[in-house]
């Protein structure tokens, strides 16, 4: 949403019905956001600076 939001990236459908529909079709499941993901974030070497990729490194740690 956030690269739709700033048009780097462009979608053939609105993003509130493309993603859905693409997880379903995908067979993809959403992973929720615990506080054990955000406290990994502090552990992690500084190698990554966009936050996003951080917090995906911390949850496939945790």
């Amino acid at each position: 949403m956030i690269k739709v939001g700033t048009g780097k990236l462009s979608l053939p459908e609105n993003p509130e019905i493309y993603i859905p529909s693409r997880l379903i079709s995908n067979q993809f499941e959403t992973l929720p956001v615990f506080m054990s993901h955000v406290l990994q974030i502090n552990r992690l070497a500084n190698f990554h600076k966009d936050p996003f990729d951080r917090l995906l490194i911390a949850q496939s740690l945790v």
